[in-house]
């Protein structure tokens, strides 16, 4: 999860963002109980990174209650393998209770909103335009006539 106090954050498995969710569920690959691996990439994009908070938590599955998390501020990690040492839903940290992330950095256009919804959009509004003008013009059309009707009589 990512919490911004101000400006653009989403999450997202694919950059640019197609939405604005700030939330990502990664489900494990592999476990054997004890250790779990994680494959999927998960991409953070936040305007304002050091007023960003990461959360990660680790959720049970079979109970469907969050166990342990661990926040950090996003643009206070550095790139590569980092670990997260997590916390009891009571903040304390948990022994032996550790997160490895691999986190790398980059700049990404400020356009959250992909190409293809924009064109969509915009041809949507043209349509709309369009529909409107020809409203106008049949309803100054039908002006005119009560007008010369009513010049008439």
């Amino acid at each position: 999860e990512l919490h911004a106090i101000g400006g653009f954050h989403a999450v997202s498995p694919t950059l640019p963002p197609t939405s604005g969710s700030t939330r990502s569920l990664v489900k494990a690959t592999e476990s054997d109980g004890v250790n779990s691996h994680y494959e999927q990439t998960v991409h953070c994009v936040a305007a304002e990174p050091m007023e960003c908070v990461l959360r990660v938590a680790v959720l049970d599955d079979d109970m469907g209650v969050e166990v342990a998390y661990e926040t950090v501020v996003l643009g206070a990690m550095r790139g590569g393998y980092r670990v997260l040492h997590l916390r009891s839903m009571l903040g304390t940290r948990i022994e032996s209770c550790f997160l490895l992330v691999h986190s790398k950095f980059s700049s990404q256009v400020n356009a959250w909103v992909g190409e293809h919804e924009l064109v969509k959009t915009l041809d949507e509004q043209r349509d709309i335009i369009s529909e409107c003008m020809a409203r106008i013009r049949t309803l100054e059309a039908q002006l005119k006539e009560s007008e010369y009707s009513t010049f008439l009589s």
